[in-house]
């Protein structure tokens, strides 16, 4: 027996079943359900009779803890509400090599496979374990959205961009999800210069958790290339635009970004930095997640 064959009867259809669950809470038919996880409505049906909990239980009696549990549903969960199906085929595959990398099924495959040897480290050594951190996956997920977007390299400014994410409780820049290096223009692609971290970001995670201060809903941000067209495009969405600077010095950024959310009566979706010395000219556009960010941007360049 193989570690897929533990993970394909006894992981996989409760994830299934606990995803079906939450689309249901999401008003989604039992229809749709089925094509999105690619099961028959049959089985979305039969997922149905029972609760979170059911599904729950039989995943922590496999050996898995509740955090990975956890962790995994809100990266598959976003994949397929923001990423679409290839997305969420992907982030599901990454997700069950984890689970197996990480060994908490050998207890169960010693269990169904007596000739397995209790000393076998096949998993450990064969998988590449990623860390499963749904704010770090999540970031992932939409540097690939726009890595493969054929004109994101329209949307970079000198500086390159970045993506940042806080999650709930996010206090300093520390604590933030984003692009260590950023994302830069190579010719006519854009390519991120390292994997996403926490930290991974000062000026745009300040800039972030300054805004996330004020709205709680705004959790993620992104900056791209000053460009008139794109400022009227983004006006047109009906996104509450402001305008920040120009700036006498660089360290008068933050101080203006500050006395602007105090005077402002409503959050904005977006803040058009005018720049000033040694401080180039961005777009900053907020929102609910990496995804929406991403987006957003994307929406320029209709």
């Amino acid at each position: 027996m193989l570690p897929h064959e533990v993970a394909v009867k006894y992981v996989i259809p409760n994830l299934k079943a606990l995803i079906a669950l939450n689309l249901s809470e999401h008003g989604f038919s039992q229809v749709k359900t089925a094509k999105l996880l690619g099961v028959s409505q049959t089985m979305v049906n039969k997922y149905m009779r029972y609760s979170k909990n059911y599904y729950l239980e039989k995943l922590w009696k496999t050996g898995l803890p509740k955090e990975v549990v956890n962790n995994v549903m809100k990266m598959l969960e976003n994949a397929l509400n923001e990423g679409g199906s290839e997305l969420f085929i992907k982030a599901f595959t990454s997700a069950v090599n984890y689970i197996i990398s990480q060994g908490t099924l050998c207890r169960l495959h010693h269990q169904l496979y007596s000739k397995l040897p209790l000393t076998c480290t096949l998993c450990r050594d064969f998988f590449t374990a990623e860390i499963l951190d749904p704010y770090i996956a999540e970031v992932k997920q939409a540097v690939e959205q726009l890595v493969k977007h054929p004109k994101s390299y329209e949307l970079v400014p000198e500086v390159g961009i970045n993506i940042a994410l806080a999650p709930p409780n996010a206090q300093t820049a520390e604590d933030v999800v984003a692009i260590p290096g950023r994302i830069m223009r190579v010719g006519f692609t854009v390519k991120p210069m390292s994997p996403p971290s926490y930290g991974g970001s000062y000026h745009l995670s300040i800039v972030l958790l300054k805004v996330k201060n004020v709205d709680k809903n705004v959790k993620a941000a992104i900056n791209i290339r000053f460009n008139e067209e794109f400022i009227k495009k983004l006006k047109k969405r009906n996104l509450y635009l402001v305008n920040l600077g120009p700036h006498k010095k660089p360290e008068n950024f933050m101080p203006n970004l500050e006395n602007l959310l105090k005077r402002l009566k409503k959050t904005p979706n977006v803040i058009v930095d005018l720049g000033g010395q040694h401080l180039e000219p961005v777009i900053y556009i907020f929102g609910k997640s990496a995804f929406d960010v991403v987006r957003k941007a994307f929406t320029v360049l209709d």
